[in-house]
């Protein structure tokens, strides 16, 4: 099967998670890594299955990865699957749930088989925490928690996950 992986990454997280992809389906399938900023959606209709990676800008997928997804092709002859790195609690699903929405609601309109989506916590960058720190309407102690819990995210048990997805989706087709 030919997989292409295809992420937009500025820390490093979703790129992370996007490697934790690949290494798991590359043990038996043929598998391209890509940065979306280096391809075009095209490319997809060439692939039995692309994942798609971005990180949660401002409770949504990055502008680069929603440009990606409503360009590939209507009706492919492939299946979908995304994984979005945030800096939520795992317990704040709203913190990144519209991330997940935008996947299906781009896969449905294209008539793509979506076959899922996996998130995990990833490190907020230092230049964009105050910007962030001010739209969660926090204290500065909630904040240091907040830091706190991210901090080495996405971690091992992060990148474990992330392969059992991949597995997973595998499975579907």
């Amino acid at each position: 099967m030919k997989v292409l992986i295809a992420c937009f990454s500025q820390t490093g997280n979703t790129e992370k998670i996007a490697r934790a992809v690949q290494d798991e389906l590359s043990k038996g399938h043929e598998v391209e890594l890509s940065r979306i900023d280096q391809i075009e959606p095209d490319v997809a209709g060439g692939y039995d299955l692309v994942f798609v990676g971005s990180p949660c800008h401002a409770g949504d997928l990055s502008a680069q990865a929603k440009s990606f997804l409503t360009g590939l092709p209507q009706q492919g002859a492939f299946a979908l699957a995304g994984f979005i790195t945030h800096s939520s609690s795992a317990y704040e699903r709203a913190g990144f749930e519209k991330c997940i929405t935008t996947f299906e609601t781009i896969s449905k309109g294209k008539e793509i088989p979506f076959l899922g989506s996996f998130d995990c916590q990833g490190y907020l960058s230092p230049e964009i925490q105050p910007y962030v720190k001010k739209a969660r309407k926090v204290t500065d102690a909630q904040w240091d928690t907040i830091i706190e819990e991210m901090t080495g995210h996405p971690d091992a048990e992060d990148e474990k996950k992330a392969r059992q997805f991949a597995r997973t989706v595998i499975e579907k087709i």
